[in-house]
């Protein structure tokens, strides 16, 4: 007799169809101590411990390019994790969740990027499409690195209006800055922060501004100002940065920066004018710390709770 039709089990989905054929086809591992003797609590951390995403330091970030920076020396991989659930069938059945963890928070660079990435530069696209949407839907955080025609531009308005997390940082790097190797003054429009509210599920938004201690006081004016402004989301919640205090801090960078790969052309700070000059970073030894650490960086961090 078959049960009504409002009593049948749904359907299980085509990745619980594919997870049981793999348990029922699996070695039970009845000669291995990790399944025989440590219980299945201690596996499971040790397990999660090998999913953690870790540093490939085998692709080290050039130290006189735009991506290299505290945090971003080099790539993050998850390969530790890929090895693990290769293992055998009883370990994929166990773990092959827990690297979704790793995609809670997502990087993304608006142009100036890494380029040996799996994903390209501009991957937020790819990366919030539909065909995407279970990983999509795990993103919790985004950092995101703006030059300034961007954040200013079409493709932030693009971007606010198609991703979606509960926190945002922007990092304006100091060769994010409008014509920054021409040595011009600091400048940053405010219309831009109103595209946040596009995005869905936002509360807790930081903009992080960097230059060299050349123009630390231009910074903290703008970072000020933005301190300032108030964002009107739906539903009457109102974001601001005013009962927060900027938070500052340092960082030892380079001296010169490489804007070809061939090294035919860049960018070195001249001490004597106090000014960025056109160069050819091929002609230096790109592993001099005068050149790889010997500038101050000047950080200023603003932040907005949605409430």
């Amino acid at each position: 007799m078959s049960l009504p039709k409002f009593a049948r089990k749904p359907k299980p989905s085509s990745s619980q169809q594919i997870t049981s054929l793999i348990v029922e086809n699996a070695n039970p591992q009845t000669r291995s101590p990790l399944f025989t003797t440590i219980p299945p609590e201690v596996r499971n951390v040790i397990f999660a411990a090998c999913c953690l995403p870790h540093y490939d330091d085998s692709h080290e970030y050039d130290p006189i390019g735009y991506v290299s920076r505290p945090g971003y020396r080099f790539p993050l991989t998850v390969k530790t994790a890929m090895n693990l659930l290769r293992t055998c069938r009883l370990v994929y059945f166990e773990a092959h969740k827990l690297p979704m963890a790793a995609l809670k928070e997502v990087t993304f660079w608006g142009d100036r990027g890494p380029t040996h990435e799996n994903l390209p530069q501009s991957n937020w696209r790819v990366y919030f499409s539909p065909i995407n949407k279970i990983r999509a839907d795990l993103v919790e955080r985004i950092q995101l690195f703006a030059q300034l025609y961007y954040l200013e531009g079409d493709q932030f308005r693009a971007f606010a209006s198609e991703v979606h997390a509960k926190s945002l940082t922007i990092t304006v790097r100091h060769t994010d800055w409008w014509f920054w190797e021409s040595n011009e003054r600091l400048r940053l429009k405010k219309d831009w922060i109103e595209h946040l509210k596009a995005i869905k599920g936002l509360v807790d938004f930081t903009l992080e501004l960097e230059t060299m201690e050349r123009d630390k006081a231009q910074m903290l004016a703008i970072a000020r100002t933005f301190r300032s402004q108030k964002i009107q989301f739906s539903g009457g919640r109102l974001a601001s940065a005013e009962h927060r205090p900027i938070q500052e801090w340092s960082w030892k960078g380079p001296t010169m920066f490489e804007s070809q790969p061939d090294g035919m052309s860049g960018y070195k700070y001249n001490r004597p004018s106090n000014a960025w000059v056109s160069v050819r970073p091929k002609d230096y030894d790109r592993t001099d710390p005068a050149f790889t650490s010997g500038m101050v960086y000047c950080v200023a961090k603003v932040r907005w709770i949605v409430q």
